[in-house]
């Protein structure tokens, strides 16, 4: 049958040209620290003051976070995360997934992906961008990971479905947990 699901959006048209720029949380469920970060930048974004577009989704998995659920929607049993660029066809969380993607992701110059510790995680700073395969983005995506001067920077491959649909560069903004595994730099598969 058909669900539904209400995503709230803010859409911010700057006064000045520039790049359209996407940030979400509430991928999973139970990480609220991304989901009030999103929400109060979206409740000071001024049009006059923004260069290009921002559109700010604070609540991307509305039922996994209304229902705190932590790694998995409750209405599949599917981590949103695992699914991207999704499937129109195929089950709720992937066709969440194709929409996020197709309505937002793809149309982003950039794409900021905040993710938090969850209720039953302890974590340390990081931001985690991924390699697409093209040096220039990946040089753009290397400076911004710095610019918050994170404790921990985690490269990751992208895989070549994503990269190829893609070709933007992802950062995700997070805590994690295993800070032996994440040294300074170090790439992870």
């Amino acid at each position: 049958g058909t669900l539904t699901v209400d995503i709230p959006l803010t859409l911010v048209n700057g006064a000045h040209p520039g790049p359209r720029v996407l940030i979400t949380a509430g991928v999973h469920g139970g990480e609220f620290t991304g989901i009030d970060a999103a929400t109060r930048l979206a409740a000071l974004l001024e049009p006059g003051e923004v260069h290009g577009q921002v559109i700010v989704c604070a609540v991307a998995n509305p039922p996994a976070v209304y229902q705190g659920r932590l790694g998995v929607s409750p209405l599949d049993g599917v981590n949103i995360n695992r699914v991207f660029p999704g499937d129109p066809d195929g089950s709720p969380t992937e066709r969440l997934a194709a929409w996020l993607f197709t309505s937002l992701v793809d149309g982003a110059d950039a794409y900021v992906d905040l993710h938090s510790g969850g209720l039953d995680e302890v974590l340390t700073d990081f931001v985690g961008y991924r390699r697409t395969g093209y040096s220039r983005l990946y040089a753009q995506q290397a400076a911004l990971a710095g610019a918050r001067q994170p404790q921990d920077q985690v490269r990751r491959v992208l895989g070549r479905g994503a990269r190829d649909a893609l070709g933007r560069g992802l950062l995700g903004r997070q805590g994690f947990g295993d800070r032996e595994r994440l040294l300074s730099g170090r790439d992870v598969p």
